[in-house]
């Protein structure tokens, strides 16, 4: 595998995000231009770019629609913004952000109304010191009642919220909240705890995100280290919030959580490429291997906590280790995304547009040759969570977590973990698609 470098990364964030904090140069490419560039890149490094419709650079047609008229049948992972800055700070861990990991869901039958359900909250964040909990609810920003039309207020910089609580499909104002966004570095170690039950000593950590290797390594390996000092024979590892991110971040943590008979020779998963890329490397470089990390998590059985959110990087880590490992997996099917991209942008020293596209550019298989799971990975043990009625992170009430100690410990789970659930329907939204990403480079 052609290695990642960090200076290549960093070069590739500062010539955009050197000035994140100032003014915008306002774009001066043409639409023709940039769909000129949009269909340069995607002859280059699209998967299917032989099947590709055959739709030229036209100066009527606006950037976002020329790149959905080349996407091919059935890829609903290629993606474009006018925001490019905004995209890398994202992948790298430092986005603008109040703090809030969410999902959206209707909440009434009728699909009227719609709700920010959160699924935690970034330390040190404006959420936290807002006192914004997970599970609370966001029913309304600056007064407006939320819906499928108006849900992205969530996304602007500043306003205020109103959180309710659920009850019966009543949903009853408990406090006004005010959330402005800053500049953030994230943890994606998000929370780490051990619990011990029948002689077991059970890490539990919960991980958002892959960010790039710089961000993502230090979190990281200051939570495993945490985790090994308690002597914890056992690993459950929750990656239900987690939707993807770094090839190279979870290329390392795979290699942390892989048994000491894993080598560096082993592969973790192999890469398929177009006909353009496929040809510039040899088949070795179309394996990632393991690499021989500094620190070792010496366990041989993990267990997994999913749900749809669970994407791309995530999936790949289940997908790489199962071949060497006992895992298990517990919750609700994962995303299914088999693919990844690479980040294209415009890297002029005065960018002349700020479109970054992550056309999809290889696709993955294990060492077994698994691959083209589509519909998601389905989990050994399934049970889904209600989000109307979420535990803190950690709390052994929590149904999903509480039937994975359960599972390892040989205790019965709690009963209130086979309880049926309220019936919900989630708003998928581009703005959560867009974190459902698997990152290979940053072109």
């Amino acid at each position: 595998m052609k290695k990642i470098t960090l200076s290549l990364l960093t070069i590739a964030i500062f010539a955009i995000c050197g000035c994140k904090k100032e003014s915008p140069i306002p774009p001066i490419a043409s639409d023709y231009e940039i769909n000129s560039w949009i269909k340069i890149n995607m002859d280059q490094y699209y998967l299917w770019n032989t099947i590709m419709p055959a739709i030229q650079p036209n100066a009527s047609i606006k950037p976002e629609y020329y790149f959905e008229l080349l996407r091919v049948k059935g890829d609903r992972w290629s993606y474009i913004t006018n925001d490019a800055r905004s995209l890398i700070d994202e992948l790298i861990g430092t986005p603008k952000s109040n703090g809030i990991e969410a999902d959206f869901a209707y909440l009434n039958s009728s699909k009227t109304k719609v709700g920010v359900i959160v699924l935690f909250v970034y330390k040190n964040s404006p959420a936290e010191r807002a006192g914004v909990k997970r599970g609370d609810i966001i029913t309304e920003i600056n007064n407006q009642t939320l819906n499928a039309q108006n849900y992205t207020l969530f996304f602007t910089d500043s306003y205020t919220a109103t959180i309710s609580k659920y009850s019966n499909e009543i949903f009853t104002e408990v406090k006004q909240v005010q959330l402005t966004s800053e500049q953030l570095t994230v943890s994606p170690a998000v929370f780490d705890t051990v619990f011990e039950t029948n002689s077991k000593k059970i890490g539990y950590l919960v991980i958002s995100s892959f960010t790039t290797i710089d961000n993502f390594k230090p979190s990281l390996t200051s939570s495993i280290l945490n985790l090994k000092n308690q002597n914890i024979n056992e690993l459950i590892i929750d990656l239900r919030y987690n939707r993807g991110g770094s090839l190279e971040s979870v290329q390392w943590l795979a290699s942390v959580l892989a048994p000491s008979s894993v080598s560096a020779n082993n592969t973790l998963v192999s890469l398929v490429y177009n006909n353009i890329q496929g040809a510039k490397y040899t088949n070795d470089d179309k394996i990632l291997k393991f690499t021989t990390p500094e620190i070792k998590a010496n366990i041989n059985n993990i267990t997994f906590l999913t749900a749809n959110n669970t994407a791309s990087a995530s999936e790949l880590l289940i997908v790489g280790l199962a071949p060497y490992m006992n895992n298990t997996t517990i919750g609700d099917t994962t995303y299914g995304k088999y693919v990844g991209s690479v980040v294209l942008f415009d890297q002029n020293p005065i960018p002349r547009h700020w479109y970054a596209m992550m056309p999809i550019t290889f696709k993955y298989l294990n060492a077994l040759g698994f691959t083209d799971f589509g519909d998601g990975l389905f989990p050994d043990y399934a049970l889904n969570e209600n989000i109307f009625d979420l535990y803190p992170l950690g709390d052994i009430n929590d149904p999903v977590l509480n039937l994975a100690v359960a599972n390892i410990s040989g205790v019965i789970a709690k009963r209130k973990a086979y309880q049926a659930i309220p019936q919900y329907v989630l708003l998928k939204t581009p703005e959560m698609d867009i974190k459902s990403n698997l990152i290979y480079d940053l072109k």
